[in-house]
C-alpha cells in the first residue's frame, strides 16, 4: 500500500464537523482482499493492538472492531481502525473514521481520521499502514519503539494542563481558539477586535519544571485546575464570546461580487471590514494579499487581523474541500446558487455532490442563512440548517411559489419586483431602490449581478443593518477594474462595447451572453475558454451554450490542467458546431494574445465583444496595446 496524497481538513468539512486527515490510498495487492482470507492477519493484529477488541464500528452496526475483522473487512478499513487506535494508545483519543472507495478509480480508497493533534495524525497513518502490510505479509511487527516515537511527539506538541484547561474552558463557553501552528504554543482566542493571544506550555515542560505552581494554587479560591482555566479565561476575554459579525458566501457564480457588496455596505456603515474573495484579502478597503483568498488560510488571515470588527469570507469548493472551514460557526450564511463546475475532481462526481459541500457553509450559520429560492438544491438545504437558524430567502421573482410560501408565513426575504428591490421583513414589504440605481445592475441588464444584490441585501438585513445602511450599500458599489476586477467590467475601444467578466462554466457563460445581448448589439463575439481539469461533458456544453447565444466565438487555452495543449478548445468547439454546425463564425486560437486580437478585428463600432479572462485584466490591456495603444492607456489608467 502506498499514499497517494494527503491533506489535513482543520475546520468542518463533508466529512465530520471535527479536524480530520483525508488520505488517497493505493491498496496495491491488497486491493479486494478481505481480511478473513488473510490466514493468521486477525489474530496477528488483535494480539498486536488488543484494545482494538474495545473499538466501536459506526452507531447502528452490532459488535465491536474485532468482530468485523472475523467477519471479514477490507485493508482500507483496517488502515483508518488502526490509526485512530494508535492516536488513542499515544494519549490523544480520536474515534471517528470513514473509508470510501474513490469513483471510477479500482484500488484507491479515501480514508477520513479524525484528530485533535495535527502533529500525530500522519506519522499514526503511516504506522498503521505498516502495521498492515506488514502482518498482511505474515511479517512480524514490532509496535513498542514506534508507537514510544508517537507518545514522543504527543509530548512535544500536546499542551500542558493549565493551557488546556483555558482552551477547555474556552470551547465550553463558545469562544472560538486557534493554535497559531502546530510548531507554536501560541494560541489566539477569538477574532479579530476581540482577540486576545494565550501562551501555553507543552506537557513536557510542565512536567520538567517543578518550580511553577499549578494554576489553582496561584488563583484565590483554589477549586482545581479547570476553575483556575475559567478564571483565567475571565481575565483575558471578560464576559465577551470573542466573536465578532462573521458573513460567509458559497455557491458557484457571484460570490466575488456579493462578497464585495456586502464589505462596502458594512464600510459605509462604519465597520472595519475584513473580506476574502478570489482576488484578494481587503482589511478596511486595503489589500493585505494578493490572489485567489477564498480558501482556509485567508479566511484565517482576516479573522487573525486586530483592526477588523466584521468579516466576510467568500468560501469556495475548493477551500472546503482542501482545509475545511476556517471558522465553527458563522452569523450568516450565503448560498448563492449550485451549478455544474468542477465536477469529477475532489471526489465531487455530481451536481449532488456539489450541493453537499456548499451546504457546510450553510449548516455553520448560527444566525440566519440566505437561500436561493429560485435553486432547487439551495432550498433543500434547509433541513440541514440548525433548528434555531433563520432562513431568508431570495427570488428574481417575485411569484416564486417556495417565496411567497415563506413570506406568507412570516419569513423575511428578498426579490425583485418592478424593477425594484424589495425585502420583506416579517409582516411589510418594503421597496429599498429601483434596480437602475445600482451601478453593478447596468441598467437592469446583469441579471445576475441584481440576484447577487439581493442577497446581499437579505444578508445584510439578517446581520441588524438598517435599510438605510442597505441602500447606502447597493446604491454606490460599483464593479469595475479597480473595485472588482474581471466580474462585469465594461470598456469602451473605438465604439466597441467590450465585457470582460470571468466565466467558467456553462452557467455563467448563458448570464454573461444574455446580458451582452440585452445591449442590442448588431454583433456579438465572444471570446471564450474553460481549464481544461473541466470534464468532456462540460467543456462540450460550454461550447453548445456560447455556439447558440454569440453570433462569432473564438475558442483560446487558458490552463489546461493536465489535458494536451489545445483539448479542452477542441471539446468546446466541438459543443458548438453541435448548435450552428460546421461554421467559419467559429475560430480556434490556442494564444489568448492572438484570440483576443482577433476577436476585435471581428468588431465594429455598435458590436458587443465579451472576453472570458481567468486571469488578469493586464493580460487584455497588452494584447490589444499593438492594435490600439490609447485605448489601452486609457483602460491601463481605469484599472491602476
Amino acid at each position: 500500500m502506498h499514499i497517494l496524497e494527503q491533506r489535513f481538513l482543520r475546520g468542518p468539512n463533508v466529512h465530520a464537523d471535527s479536524p480530520c486527515l483525508l488520505s488517497v490510498l493505493a491498496l496495491d495487492e491488497l486491493y479486494g482482499i478481505q481480511t478473513r482470507q488473510i490466514i493468521g492477519f486477525n489474530d496477528a493484529l488483535l494480539a498486536l493492538l488488543p484494545s482494538l477488541h474495545r473499538q466501536l464500528v459506526p452507531t447502528g452496526q452490532r459488535g465491536g472492531f474485532a468482530l468485523r475483522l472475523k467477519e471479514g473487512t477490507l485493508a482500507g478499513r483496517v488502515v483508518e481502525q488502526v490509526t485512530l487506535e494508535l492516536q488513542t494508545l499515544a494519549g490523544v483519543p480520536a474515534s471517528y473514521g470513514r473509508t470510501r472507495p474513490v469513483t471510477g478509480q479500482p484500488g484507491l480508497v479515501r480514508i477520513v481520521c479524525e484528530y485533535r493533534l495535527e502533529s500525530l495524525a500522519q506519522p499514526a497513518f503511516v504506522l498503521a499502514i505498516d502495521i498492515v502490510d506488514a502482518l498482511a505479509h505474515g511479517e512480524a511487527f514490532n509496535l513498542a519503539p514506534r508507537l514510544d516515537e508517537l507518545k514522543a511527539i504527543v509530548a512535544r506538541h500536546a499542551i500542558g494542563s493549565s493551557a488546556a484547561a483555558v482552551v477547555a474552558a474556552a470551547d465550553e463557553r463558545g469562544v472560538p481558539y486557534q493554535r497559531i501552528s502546530e510548531d507554536s504554543n501560541l494560541f489566539q482566542l477569538g477574532w479579530g477586535v476581540k482577540q486576545k493571544r494565550l501562551q501555553a506550555r507543552t506537557a513536557s515542560d510542565e512536567q520538567e519544571s517543578n518550580a511553577l505552581p499549578a494554576p489553582a494554587d496561584v488563583l484565590p479560591g483554589g477549586g482545581g485546575a479547570m476553575d483556575a482555566g475559567v478564571a483565567i479565561l475571565d481575565s483575558l476575554m471578560g464576559g465577551s464570546d470573542g466573536r465578532i459579525p462573521l458573513i460567509a458566501v458559497t455557491g458557484t457564480n457571484g460570490k466575488t461580487t456579493t462578497s464585495l457588496l456586502i464589505a462596502h455596505a458594512a464600510r459605509l456603515a462604519g465597520r472595519s471590514a475584513g473580506v476574502a474573495t478570489t482576488h484578494g484579502v481587503y482589511i478596511n478597503g486595503k489589500a493585505v494579499a494578493v490572489g485567489d483568498c477564498t480558501g482556509y488560510w485567508s479566511a484565517r488571515t482576516v479573522l487573525a487581523s486586530p483592526d477588523v470588527d466584521f468579516a466576510v469570507l467568500e468560501t469556495a469548493r475548493g477551500g472546503i474541500l482542501k482545509r475545511g472551514l476556517a471558522f465553527d460557526r458563522c452569523d450568516v450564511a450565503v448560498v448563492l446558487n449550485v451549478a455544474e463546475d468542477h465536477l469529477g475532481l475532489d471526489g465531487v462526481d455530481a451536481i449532488d455532490d456539489l450541493a453537499q459541500v456548499k451546504a457546510i457553509v450553510a449548516e455553520s450559520a448560527s444566525r440566519a442563512a440566505v437561500l436561493n429560492a429560485e435553486d432547487a438544491l439551495c432550498v433543500a438545504m434547509v433541513r440541514r440548517l440548525k433548528p434555531a437558524t433563520e432562513v431568508l430567502f431570495f427570488s428574481m421573482n417575485a411569484d416564486n411559489p417556495v417565496l411567497i410560501k415563506h413570506l406568507d408565513g412570516g419569513g423575511r426575504g428578498a426579490y425583485m419586483q418592478d424593477n425594484a428591490i424589495v425585502i420583506a421583513d416579517g409582516a411589510r414589504q418594503i421597496e429599498l431602490l429601483r434596480v437602475e440605481s445600482m451601478p453593478i445592475a447596468f441598467g437592469g441588464l446583469a441579471r445576475f449581478n441584481i440576484a447577487n444584490a439581493l442577497a446581499a441585501a437579505a444578508s445584510l438585513m439578517a446581520a441588524g443593518f438598517s435599510h438605510l445602511q442597505i441602500v447606502a450599500g447597493l446604491s454606490t458599489f460599483v464593479s469595475d477594474g479597480r473595485t472588482n476586477p474581471l466580474r462585469t467590467n465594461v470598456f469602451d475601444i473605438r465604439g466597441v462595447t467590450v465585457i470582460v467578466h470571468y466565466a467558467h462554466n456553462a452557467a455563467a457563460y448563458a448570464a454573461t451572453a444574455d446580458m451582452a445581448r440585452a445591449m442590442l448589439p448588431r454583433h456579438l463575439v465572444g471570446i471564450v475558454t474553460a481549464p481544461g481539469d473541466r470534464r468532456d461533458e462540460d467543456l462540450l456544453q460550454i461550447g453548445r451554450v456560447c455556439g447558440e447565444r454569440f453570433d462569432e466565438l473564438v475558442v483560446y487555452e487558458s490552463q489546461s490542467r493536465g489535458r494536451p495543449v489545445g483539448d479542452a478548445v477542441d471539446l468546446i468547439l466541438e459543443g458548438a458546431e453541435e448548435v450552428v454546425g460546421i461554421s467559419d463564425t467559429l475560430h480556434r486560437e490556442i494564444d489568448v494574445d492572438d484570440a483576443i486580437r482577433l476577436g476585435l478585428s471581428l468588431c465594429a463600432p455598435g458590436d458587443v465583444l465579451v472576453f472570458a479572462c481567468g486571469s488578469s485584466l493586464k493580460v487584455f490591456i497588452e494584447a490589444i496595446r499593438t492594435m490600439d495603444p490609447e485605448s489601452a492607456d486609457r483602460i491601463a489608467s481605469q484599472t491602476a
